[in-house]
């Protein structure tokens, strides 16, 4: 009976191992390359539509530009979390027994 409660957590540690690591790996990439890169960005372009005059600045608020600067933003990092995630489980990348 042991032996086989062994053989289960094994197997099970060797196919949960890979892809742990991949979630690792995915939210490290993200919040240390990808958050930080996209928020300069976005501060950048934010900042340059802040610069212009009074009235075009209020009518940018208006119209929402800010706002649309920020969904954008939040749909690039989310793609790219896909994309990283996808491309972590993989069959290529985890080996399944």
């Amino acid at each position: 009976m042991w032996a086989v409660l062994f053989a289960a957590l094994t197997n099970f540690g060797s196919w949960i191992l890979p892809r742990l690591l991949a979630v690792t790996g995915v939210v490290v990439l993200s919040e240390t390359v990808y958050q930080p890169l996209l928020s300069f960005l976005q501060n950048k372009i934010t900042t340059s539509l802040s610069g212009t005059g009074t009235e075009a600045a209020a009518f940018l608020q208006y119209v929402g530009v800010q706002q649309a600067v920020t969904i954008i933003f939040a749909a690039i990092t989310l793609k790219l979390g896909i994309k990283a995630s996808k491309a972590a489980f993989a069959k290529k990348a985890t080996t399944d027994a």
